[in-house]
């Protein structure tokens, strides 16, 4: 037989029971479904830094400098807390040859991806509008429902620190303010 630490043991467990029992709800979203699928109704601004894009109209100039502010701050926290489960390049656990657990996490991934699609920066590719995007991200962060519990049980590489929610959170509630205003200054946090 195969010798785990029981911390390990403790928290495989708790995730084979939750999966399980199917304990573990949408959280991002308190369960709401999608609606039909919007994804890509934005044309993405993020990319190459080198790369400067011509602004059309005062919408875009402003999701290009909240675009800016992710990339130079943002954008490798949610590589490292978010992207496995919304963004193409997931990193799969060892545990995910586990019957029952590979469902699960497939079902919980597809379920992230649907909602906010990471992959290529912001402004994100989802079901919302940007402002939306950043008040949920601002909400989300500040309830603490994001990475949820049962990620980071096994993944405590992904937990936030309190000065990098306040980042996330002042970057999100600066770019929402942009976007309701009629200045395109982008205070940097």
């Amino acid at each position: 037989m195969i010798q785990i630490c029981p911390m390990l043991r403790q928290r495989l467990v708790i995730i084979w029971v939750l999966a399980f029992f199917g304990m573990v709800p949408a959280e991002a979203h308190q369960g709401h479904k999608h609606p039909d699928k919007m994804i890509g109704k934005l044309a993405t601004l993020s990319g190459n830094e080198n790369t400067k894009a011509e602004p059309i109209n005062r919408e875009e100039a402003q999701l290009a400098e909240i675009t800016r502010a992710y990339q130079l701050q943002i954008g490798r926290l949610f590589q490292r807390a978010c992207a496995d489960c919304h963004s193409g390049d997931t990193r799969y656990p060892w545990y995910f040859a586990v019957p029952g657990i590979r469902q699960w996490i497939k079902q919980d991934i597809e379920e992230a991806r649907e909602h906010m699609e990471i992959s290529n920066g912001f402004p994100f590719q989802s079901h919302a509008t940007p402002i939306e995007d950043l008040a949920a991200v601002e909400k989300t962060v500040q309830d603490g429902i994001m990475p949820p519990f049962s990620y980071r049980l096994m993944h405590a590489g992904a937990r936030l620190t309190q000065a990098e929610k306040q980042l996330i959170m002042e970057w999100a509630r600066q770019g929402q303010q942009l976007l309701r205003q009629e200045s395109t200054s982008f205070a940097k946090p």
